[in-house]
């Protein structure tokens, strides 16, 4: 079935049952063949909440650097080949990420969605600079030592829409804005400056296919195109204040999930690009590239909506990702924890 068919059934449940309408709610998410609700663009009907709850680790120690080679994180965060001659000594950082995904349908084909992250950051350092370095390696080295930070990342504010659901095929097209929450913790240097939030805010937009195979079961192929581009904005740099023009950032996801009862298992691609910066007028030749991938297993009880209601739907996975190729960025080598239910 379709989320269209189930809302007339959920409003008129609204008054009597909650977990009646709780249940009603999830079955119209888990009605469609496959529909694993492991994707945030998935829409929910009208007046229905989705809560999703996120928790990734990331440990880097190594980076693809601007040579088209697999070098250590000092060779990302220190391009310049002159100073990071001067400087001795290793550098990595571990990653936790918490974010809260909250989602309401406002209309069963138009969806809004707020994500607030919280990040706790670590960098571990024993770079030195050498005897006889100059002020300029000094003052990296020194730049980079240990250091640890915590707090709010950048908040996501989506609007979806819905213009085509069958049986069979699903598309999504949505806009959205980015925004800091809260000021820098560094000095910005360049693509691998170590803080909480982006210098400043962007504007997004995306389109999300998903395609229910007949000859699957409760399976799904989801494809993600996913564009943006940064306001300009005021960045304090080692050399002192400046105009930073982000570059335009585009992500491309394939992924296919499949449930076998109560288990789910996926498999996530995904292809991650900006172009390079603009800082004080100058184009900083940094741009950036990531292909990774994702394994996926999980339990829920989504499937059992088929044989009747169910006062608590839910849905949970863990998925270990690694990078195949990049360039200009750190390893990914990180572990992902996502709950979701319904109300």
């Amino acid at each position: 079935m379709t989320h269209g068919r189930f809302s007339p059934a959920v409003r008129a449940l609204r008054p009597a049952a909650p977990l009646c309408l709780l249940a009603a709610l999830a079955a119209a998410l888990a009605a469609a063949p496959a529909a694993a609700q492991t994707h945030t663009d998935d829409l929910v009907p009208a007046g229905a909440w989705r809560l999703r709850a996120e928790v990734r680790y990331d440990r880097q120690d190594d980076a693809y650097t601007r040579k088209n080679k697999t070098g250590t994180l000092k060779d990302y965060v220190i391009p310049d080949d002159a100073t990071r001659a001067q400087i001795d000594g290793d550098l990595t950082r571990e990653i936790v990420r918490a974010e809260v995904h909250l989602q309401y349908g406002r209309s069963d084909t138009w969806n809004w969605a707020l994500a607030v992250p919280f990040l706790h950051m670590e960098q571990r350092s024993s770079l030195e600079a050498a005897p006889g370095a100059d002020a300029k390696a000094r003052a990296t080295a020194e730049r980079l030592g240990d250091r640890e930070l915590s707090g709010l990342g950048d908040a996501t504010l989506t609007s979806l829409h819905r213009p085509l659901f069958s049986d069979r095929h699903a598309w999504v097209l949505g806009y959205g804005l980015r925004v800091p929450l809260g000021e820098p913790e560094s000095t910005y240097d360049g693509a691998g400056t170590f803080d909480l939030r982006s210098p400043g805010a962007a504007l997004f937009a995306l389109a999300h296919y998903t395609y229910f195979p007949a000859w699957a079961g409760r399976n799904r192929m989801d494809l993600r195109l996913l564009t943006g581009k940064g306001f300009e904005t005021t960045v304090d740099t080692p050399q002192g204040e400046a105009t930073l023009l982000p570059g335009n950032f585009t992500e491309v996801g394939f992924s296919w999930t499949a449930e076998v009862a109560r288990v789910l298992m996926g498999f996530d691609l995904e292809h991650l690009v900006t172009t390079q910066n603009i800082l004080a007028s100058e184009v900083q030749h940094d741009p950036t590239l990531e292909t990774r991938a994702r394994l996926r297993v999980g339990h829920g009880n989504l499937a059992d909506l088929e044989a009747g209601p169910i006062a608590f739907p839910y849905q949970w996975w863990v998925g270990a990702e690694t990078s195949l190729q990049g360039f200009n960025r750190p390893l990914s080598r990180g572990i992902t924890f996502v709950f979701h239910t319904f109300f």
